[in-house]
């Protein structure tokens, strides 16, 4: 998924000499064509191209903004150094904050090597995809935990049999068939 924004610094912005050279239209073409360029990953090389992102302004600003990106590794585009820089940035800092999730997922619902989750309360076998998500069960679900003291929250929680671990290993069981990609996530 690509990054909605950037980071924008305003003290780098204000102290960089070559911001500082251009005139007032050439900062305006360079802010928006750093948009585009956060957007699209490049600008195109073309300048009646870009001078039709820059809302059809055809001025010497436009030459003093392209001379802000440098050339991209494909013919007939423009790149901006920083912004991949901070591009790379957000997708390692992302990379690792879903690591650290996952590791964090592993620690808490996966006792003893075994995932314990279950189909969403609202799924159905006949809905989309998006409505087959799993959710882990909760402590007391997963057995051996303190049971609730109210009699119809303890019925609802264990079922019909009253006993939590025949409940738990049925409920494993039927996730096991109903998705097979969950043998991976045990391994």
């Amino acid at each position: 998924m690509k990054s909605p924004a950037f980071q924008f610094y305003p003290a780098d912005y204000l102290a960089d000499a070559k911001v500082q050279a251009l005139s007032i239209e050439g900062e305006g073409c360079y802010f928006r064509l750093l948009c585009y360029c956060w957007r699209e990953g490049f600008i195109p090389s073309d300048r009646v191209a870009i001078a039709r992102l820059c809302k059809g302004y055809d001025g010497p600003g436009i030459d003093e903004a392209i001379s802000m990106f440098s050339r991209g590794e494909k013919r007939g585009q423009l790149v901006h150094r920083r912004l991949d820089k901070e591009r790379k940035r957000q997708e390692e800092r992302s990379k690792y904050l879903r690591e650290r999730g996952l590791e964090g997922a592993l620690k808490r619902w996966h006792k003893d090597g075994v995932a314990i989750i279950r189909p969403m309360a609202n799924d159905s076998s006949s809905s989309s995809s998006s409505a087959s998500a799993l959710n882990p069960l909760t402590p007391f679900e997963k057995g051996g935990q303190k049971k609730p003291n109210n009699r119809k929250t303890r019925r609802m929680a264990v079922g019909s049999s009253g006993n939590v671990a025949e409940e738990v290993a049925r409920a494993t069981e039927r996730n096991r068939k109903r998705f097979p990609e969950l043998a991976e996530i045990e391994k």
